[in-house]
């Protein structure tokens, strides 16, 4: 102890040392600058800590390895609680208890006590990993189903371990061999279902099509302008288009349009639980795990294959025809933010090129064409009867005359009812436009000239139609081409 103050004393009377910078710029509050170890404070550990340390230096632990030796430290320390305050950051890579200190072990079980209450307190990396580790281990786990929910819950709580989380979600199916209904929880296979859906486009709906587009493509159509202003224009066209080039692939080439754009699925050695230490218990099984139409695992004495695409997401070549579509559509429409050429091959645009040109082109004729609402007929009908019985006088409405029994109607005659829109006369004309008939005929026996009998039915029949049926090329009425079928429907049967 006495040659411990000389030292402490030579140090602090060292000329040198008082006259540095260091020492003479700052002030210092009245405590010794050097503490003996004896002086410093160090965190109790408790007796369970030390009972989990000493695991290590057993016998055992010798020729063990550390997947081992975390096993079966978190066995033994799996019912432990404590109650410390510990709010520093640290990283390590694959963590287990032994890389820890003991406050960061006491920090661990304090906030995993917490947690197993229902909290999710913040925590560094390094603690969320190692209590994934203790789940995929079953550690105070009731099953493996229970263990993933509790994973999942992990995932959704804590982004700063969110890609790690995502991974050892999957491989905790596969391990266990969960249900489907596991798997489609799992984050890590969203992009399979996409790729799924891009490979059978042909009968996935437009929504998962386009979906799958959007999450796979190297290009972030959220983040266009043009895009956010016609979402559903370019959503149709972009799935339009994908469909026409995935047709185009299997009609013209060896590989499908999808093996274009993400390759073949090969087989490679897969490194399950990947990122945490793990302790195989059962290492000598073999067995097959089928987790879609596109990706399967295997597993021999405790070495695995997986069997599927190495990279779906972040596509360059999708990504490129995706901007091309937008490029394209914002030059035809004269959007004012332009695009950049890019070059994805003369074929290629060759087909969105028709593609957007057929679009077009049925866009223009659905514009033009006008539907009738043939539900209104009635309507206007009785609209009609009830204002001409308001506009007659007492004196003006007939008289009931006696039913005499109707003359014979020659075959060729139009028939009309009391409902009628337009009179007899006036069907009669239109008919013979229809037919190429004699229609100057008709006026003349009606006493009209075709330009009023022509005012007249354009006039009456509007409210049906919504346009002027009849129009004048030359002096000589015609029908509007697009209004000939269905005015001839009315007529035969009886309805204007």
């Amino acid at each position: 102890m006495a040659d411990t103050d000389k030292i402490i004393h030579k140090l602090l009377n060292d000329e040198k040392f008082i006259n540095s910078k260091n020492i003479r710029d700052k002030i210092y509050s009245d405590q010794p600058l050097i503490k003996r170890a004896s002086q410093i404070k160090t965190p109790e550990t408790p007796a369970k800590i030390k009972e989990m340390k000493a695991l290590a230096y057993s016998s055992e632990a010798y020729w063990k390895t550390s997947a081992w030796l975390f096993y079966t430290q978190a066995e033994f320390m799996a019912d432990f609680t404590d109650v410390y305050d510990y709010s520093e950051d640290f990283a390590k890579q694959y963590p287990i208890y032994s890389d820890l200190t003991t406050e960061q072990l006491r920090g661990y079980f304090s906030w995993r006590t917490r947690l197993r209450n229902g909290e999710f307190p913040s925590a560094p990396v390094p603690f969320i990993m190692i209590y994934a580790c203790e789940i995929i281990h079953n550690i105070s786990v009731d099953s493996p189903e229970k263990g993933f929910e509790i994973l999942l819950k992990l995932h959704e709580k804590y982004d700063s371990a969110k890609t790690q989380l995502s991974r050892l979600l999957a491989d905790h199916v596969v391990y266990y061999k969960l249900s489907e209904e596991y798997i489609k929880k799992c984050p890590y296979f969203s992009d399979d279902i996409h790729l799924e859906n891009l490979i059978n486009c042909a009968s996935a709906s437009d929504e998962d099509v386009f979906s799958a587009i959007k999450a796979l493509s190297g290009y972030n159509i959220e983040k266009s302008r043009f895009y956010a202003e016609n979402q559903e224009k370019f959503a149709y066209a972009a799935v339009r288009i994908f469909r026409r080039l995935s047709e185009f692939y299997a009609a013209h080439r060896k590989n499908s349009f999808c093996n274009y754009l993400f390759g073949k699925s090969s087989e490679k050695i897969y490194n399950l639980f990947e990122g945490v230490v793990f302790y195989d218990i059962n290492r000598t099984r073999s067995f097959d795990f089928q987790v879609n139409s596109i990706r399967s695992y295997k597993c021999r004495s405790g070495s695995w294959v997986c069997c599927g695409y190495s990279k779906i997401s972040g596509n360059k070549k999708l990504g490129e025809i995706i901007r091309f579509i937008d490029k394209t559509m914002r030059e035809r429409c004269g959007y004012k933010y332009k695009l950049t050429p890019t070059d994805i091959g003369k074929n290629t645009m060759s087909l969105i090129a028709k593609e957007l040109d057929a679009i077009d082109q049925e866009e223009r004729k659905k514009a033009s064409h006008i539907e009738i609402d043939i539900s209104q007929l009635s309507k206007i009908r009785s609209d009609a009867d009830i204002t001409r019985d308001m506009l007659l006088t007492e004196e003006e409405i007939p008289e009931e005359e006696p039913i005499e029994e109707a003359a014979a109607v020659p075959e060729n005659s139009v028939e009309t009812n009391q409902n009628s829109v337009l009179s007899a006369s006036e069907i009669k004309y239109l008919d013979a436009l229809i037919s190429d008939g004699d229609h100057q005929a008709v006026c003349r026996e009606a006493g009209i000239i075709p330009s009023v009998m022509a005012d007249n039915i354009n006039e009456r029949l509007f409210d049906i139609i919504g346009d002027t049926v009849i129009e004048f090329f030359d002096d000589s009425p015609q029908i509007i081409e697009d209004y000939k079928d269905d005015l001839n429907t009315f007529i035969e049967n009886g309805e204007i």
